[in-house]
């Protein structure tokens, strides 16, 4: 399941609650939750704290995949024990949070196509 993180805080919380009966359901089919988006515009993690640690799923954020150096989802999705981290490009600037995705056997998506279309490198021969 995943939403859009510029909802607000109450159609979050319904979309967890049918995310979860899903997975009662579906449990093969349905197997966590994602909060995607624009991260420089939608709103953070951290923004829906009280909603992310009422639900009884297992997580994939999308995380990370914005330039600003400011951006504070790559630590929040780590901290919620996110298994996988969508994207992550900002992760080559904190030696700390690589340490412990790899501690914590976090996968990281990379998508060096998307991160060109977002302009978050010039040319994709630039991606690292």
């Amino acid at each position: 399941c995943a939403q859009d993180r510029s909802l607000p805080p109450e159609e979050i919380a319904a979309g967890i609650k049918a995310c979860e009966r899903s997975h009662r359901t579906y449990p093969d089919v349905i197997t966590g939750y994602d909060l995607q988006g624009p991260e420089d515009k939608g709103h953070s993690l951290l923004y829906f704290l009280p909603q992310l640690l009422n639900a009884n799923l297992t997580f994939f954020f999308h995380a990370g995949e914005t330039s600003l150096p400011t951006n504070n989802n790559l630590f929040d999705a780590l901290l919620l024990n996110t298994s996988r981290i969508g994207h992550g490009y900002a992760l080559w600037r904190h030696s700390n949070l690589q340490a412990m995705a790899r501690e914590h056997g976090v996968a990281i998506e990379v998508c060096p196509i998307s991160n060109q279309i977002l302009k978050l490198v010039k040319d994709i021969r630039q991606h690292a």
